[in-house]
């Protein structure tokens, strides 16, 4: 029998210790080394390890796609994936919505009638998307570190990170090629990773939104669920099969490596994997850092979105026609946030993960403070150094949420004061270009006056702001709570009294600003209350933090190479940070809609976060067997903890799928290329 503190941390270090299964999520390069996929093999997988890594040849990983607005490789947004030798790939409805709302008119509304093409000359461009394919990913650390034998702790930190800066700096970056390089483990390690990317990219199919997004908002994070959330797409490139941007002349690329689809839907207790570009997981922040998250900072975001949700349903009462409908929209957005933060409180306390991750740090400390040399590496009391700068840091990073919930996505005249500061600031600075520099401002505001008065509802923002503003100044910590804010307000004559409120206002305002200069706004106490909002964030919160964010940087780099020499026998997992994961699970149900012959969904227990919608999911032998698109809210707190009895991702059956392309599209066309 196993040592209780041996138990304490398999059950906690998942950056450290590897359990006997293959629940992970595996960079492509670890998915194929011995460790891994041994386990992998004994889970059920059947694919051979050059067909699910291969540098720059035909492989599972280079059928996996990212998708991210133009310029931004370093930012995906979610998956997608090769499925044809034509250039086909398939992702999520959901995450390329807006792009097909774009392209949307009266007499075309792709949205409620979905985007059918009959005919590769009817694919349709998607401006400013930008598909990324991995060509390969490696680690370069004892690259980075030849030389270094000699350094150790910060010194030997700072100077791998100058290294990679440098490193990623030299490396090829072309309008076609980008390479990144990604810290890991707090600075301990380096991932290097080069895509090729793609401009031209057009839909293809995509059904209505209201079978797309089935359920609405309001099924977020729940199971069953039934919507087909599918869109396909086509890649473009050059004759010379280069990538380019838009060309009437261009024609379909045709990529390495391709996913064929299965032929029938995958079972109770069969292996699948996900493959993608996960966002975000923090399963290597110690206790304290884990409980504060969630115990006040999701707390926080979860309560301030049920009181926006109840105002905004008593708005709704009132409204009628499109202006209720429109609430409705609001109002599930909001609930989305809600579920989800309610999600990880529940699912971290009734996985006791805080108590996990304190055992496994008292377990840390103990192992460093059991060697004197390990001490003076790590420090006696690092986990106790940790804790103590935590506790001023989070009164900054509180102050941060309650910003971004009650300023960031509150009333809405808050964000809209805060676009006349730099007029303001011109108009103070009187240099000898002050009248052209204001014009040229001024023409900006006007423009986002236009938009922000063609949905403000006075009545309404000021009731949002009567709403949230105590609960600012119940959370904002006491020292950073300016006296504008302690003061009683009647809110009603304040936005009444405002010109930021009316339009004609802020118009007469714009024109006599250059000659009458900007006092009028000056003295206007909402504008005034609504800069303390800004003004308190930058000048005192954002200055206040930066030393002891600094101080936490140096320390939790240090608490990450502890981990990572405690466990240097042990194949590590590293937190998801938008590269490419391999995720294995087993399906644990499925479910069926009259009418429809085949499953609409599948539930499985695989690994995923944000950024994994549109991931395909494969079967043993690597055939897409569906489309991940969310999680059940009882396994939201995954992020903070592999666990396969915790975790549980949804996916779209791609038999349900082929099915509406069949019956419900007039693509038929994609239903032929498909077949070979």
């Amino acid at each position: 029998m196993k040592k209780p503190t041996s138990i304490i941390l398999l059950l906690f270090i998942c950056c450290s210790a590897f359990s006997q299964v293959s629940t992970g999520l595996w960079f492509p390069h670890q998915a194929v080394s011995d460790e891994v996929y041994q386990l992998l093999r004994k889970d059920g997988i059947k694919m051979s390890r050059e067909q699910i890594y291969a540098t720059d040849e035909a492989s599972l990983s280079t059928a996996i796609l990212s998708l991210s607005q133009e310029g931004g490789l370093a930012s995906p947004f979610a998956t997608a994936s090769f499925i044809s030798a034509d250039g086909l790939i398939i992702t999520n409805y959901h995450c390329v919505s807006r792009y097909i709302k774009d392209i949307s008119t009266p007499e075309n509304d792709y949205v409620k009638y979905g985007c059918w093409a009959e005919s590769r000359e009817q694919e349709a461009p998607l401006h400013n998307l930008q598909v990324n394919q991995l060509i390969s990913c490696e680690d370069i650390t004892a690259q980075l570190a030849e030389g270094l034998d000699g350094l150790s702790g910060k010194v030997r930190t700072d100077s791998l990170a100058e290294r990679a800066a440098r490193f990623a700096k030299a490396a090829k970056n072309t309008g076609s090629e980008g390479t990144r390089v990604y810290a890991m483990m707090g600075g301990q390690q380096y991932i290097m990773a080069r895509y090729r990317m793609f401009h031209d990219v057009r839909i293809v199919a995509s059904p209505p939104v209201s079978l797309a997004m089935a359920g609405g908002d309001e099924a977020n994070w729940q199971w069953p669920r039934y919507a087909c959330d599918f869109a396909i797409l086509r890649v473009y490139a050059n004759k010379a099969g280069l990538s380019t941007t838009y060309k009437a002349t261009n024609i379909p690329y045709h990529p390495t490596s391709y996913l064929k689809i299965a032929r029938k839907s995958p079972k109770r207790g069969d292996f699948v994997m996900v493959a993608g570009f996960p966002s975000q997981t923090r399963k290597h922040i110690p206790w304290f850092a884990v409980d504060k998250i969630v115990n006040s900072d999701t707390r926080f975001r979860m309560d301030v979105s049920k009181a926006k949700m109840d105002y905004l349903k008593t708005c709704q009462e009132k409204a009628t026609g499109e202006k209720k409908s429109a609430y409705g929209v609001r109002i599930s957005s909001i609930n989305n946030t809600y579920t989800r933060s309610r999600g990880e409180i529940n699912g971290t306390r009734e996985g006791k993960l805080v108590e996990h991750r304190r055992q496994g740090d008292e377990a840390l400390q103990a192992w460093i403070n059991a060697s004197p040399e390990r001490q003076q590496e790590y420090g006696a009391t690092l986990i106790d150094e940790m804790h103590d700068n935590y506790r001023q840091l989070t009164r900054f990073n509180h102050a941060e949420e309650v910003f971004n919930q009650v300023v960031s996505s509150g009333a809405s005249i808050l964000p809209f004061a805060g676009k006349f500061e730099k007029l303001l600031n011109i108009d103070r600075a009187k240099r000898q270009n002050r009248d052209k520099a204001m014009e040229n401002e001024m023409k900006e505001i006007r423009r986002i006056a236009d938009d922000f008065f063609r949905q403000f509802d006075r009545e309404e923002d000021c009731g949002m702001m009567k709403t949230l503003l105590p609960y600012y100044i119940k959370e904002m910590d006491p020292e950073y709570l300016e006296d504008i804010f302690k003061q009683p307000y009647d809110m009603d004559r304040l936005y009444a009294q405002s010109l930021l409120t009316d339009q004609t206002k802020v118009n007469a305002f714009l024109d006599n600003a250059v000659e009458q200069g900007t006092q009028a706004l000056q003295q206007d106490t909402l504008y005034n209350l609504c800069l303390a909002f800004y003004r308190n964030r930058v000048a005192r919160i954002s200055r206040d933090r930066t030393p002891y964010a600094r101080r936490q940087t140096e320390l939790y780099s240090t608490y990450m190479r502890a981990y990572s020499d405690m466990q240097q026998d042990k194949v590590k997992e590293y937190d998801a940070n938008k590269t490419m994961r391999l995720s294995p699970g087993k399906v644990k149900d499925y479910s069926k809609q009259k009418g429809v012959p085949v499953p609409c969904c599948l539930l499985a227990n695989a690994e995923t976060a944000s950024g994994n919608s549109g991931s395909p999911v494969v079967n043993a032998k690597g055939e897409l067997v569906g489309l991940n698109f969310d999680r059940e809210e009882s396994g939201l707190a995954s992020i903070y903890r592999t666990d396969p009895a915790l975790m549980r991702n949804i996916f779209v059956d791609i038999q349900y799928v082929l099915w509406v392309l069949k019956n419900k599209s007039h693509s038929q066309y994609v239903l032929t290329e498909l077949e070979h």
